[in-house]
């Protein structure tokens, strides 16, 4: 019986600092009010988990010239980037993009939470002109303030134009 009690009374405690941890330091809720972008170069997630969109800044470059590039990931209405997560994504670029870096790690400052959103910063070079497809593959999560949602081998892309 005592043994019992023990074991709950640890559960309650696991869940009740789960509850907590879902939540931002300052006591904000990890609730927020994204909106779904409807501009060229961004990519709604499609499927079974319609939970985030994917936005690229700038939408357009210059081809043959170093760039910085944003790859934003954005949660839907009510969800925030899970910076309590230990995110990883690996960049597969198409032919034609050359990236410095392709692993990314929010344990590494490699990916942001900026806003609610996760943010990934690009370092390109000589990209060759047309369109490219930017293809992420890896582990995060979202959530809201009841839940999070855990993607795991999740994959998306972004459309990158080179002119």
């Amino acid at each position: 019986m005592t043994k019992r009690l023990i074991l709950a009374g640890l559960l309650l405690v696991v869940g009740v600092s789960l509850h907590l941890f879902s939540r931002d330091p300052s006591g904000v809720s990890l609730a927020t009010a994204a909106e779904e972008a409807d501009k060229n170069g961004t990519e709604t997630k499609s499927g079974q988990n319609d939970s985030y969109s994917i936005q690229v800044a700038p939408e357009s470059i210059t081809a043959g010239e170093n760039i910085r590039v944003q790859v934003t990931i954005v949660p839907m209405t009510g969800y925030k980037w899970n910076h309590l997560f230990p995110a990883k994504l690996t960049l597969k670029p198409d032919e034609g993009v050359e990236a410095e870096k392709t692993e990314f790690r929010f344990q590494d400052k490699t990916i942001i939470d900026s806003s609610g959103s996760g943010v990934i910063s690009l370092s390109l070079g000589k990209v060759t002109s047309g369109l490219h497809k930017l293809t992420f593959h890896g582990d995060f999560s979202i959530c809201n303030d009841d839940h999070c949602k855990i993607f795991r081998k999740e994959s998306f892309s972004a459309t990158l134009k080179a002119n």
